[in-house]
């Protein structure tokens, strides 16, 4: 029994893979323009972020329907990946990051917090921190 006590253990805490994801939107006005203009402003400020950290623009490679934006960090294996893609309601950040072991890396939270920061501070209260089981799906563009 306690040896099936220290592998549920140790499983516990070096077996695990986390996915993090967090999402910011950042809503438009009720007119088509105002919407297409907003497009514009996220990608400006995204965009400029994510060459500021040094992420790859992998636009190109993105499976995501309504994808204005699409960078990855320089990892091999566990990049963090950062989005921006067009909804109804706007426009939605995406920060994701999958990787071996429990809960947010450093580059992760770091980049998480910065990207707050940047968005809420270009954007202010049109901006929503969406909480965990309220985020927008991420649905693959048609074949």
């Amino acid at each position: 029994m306690r040896s099936f006590l220290v592998l549920l253990i140790a499983f516990c805490l070096f077996g695990c893979d986390s996915l993090n994801r967090d999402q910011l939107l950042v809503r438009s006005g009720i007119k088509a323009e105002e919407a297409k203009s907003l497009e514009v402003s996220v990608a400006e400020v995204v965009t400029a972020f994510a060459e500021k950290k040094g992420l790859i623009n992998k636009k190109a490679e993105s499976q995501v329907q309504g994808t204005l934006l699409y960078y990855q960090s320089s990892d091999e294996y566990f990049p963090i990946t950062l989005g921006a893609r067009t909804v109804a309601d706007g426009v939605v950040v995406d920060l994701l990051h999958f990787h071996p072991g429990s809960g947010e890396t450093e580059a992760y939270s770091q980049m998480k917090r910065e990207l707050s920061e940047t968005v809420i501070g270009r954007f202010g209260a049109a901006v929503t921190v969406m909480e965990d089981g309220q985020h927008y799906a991420i649905e693959q563009k048609s074949p």
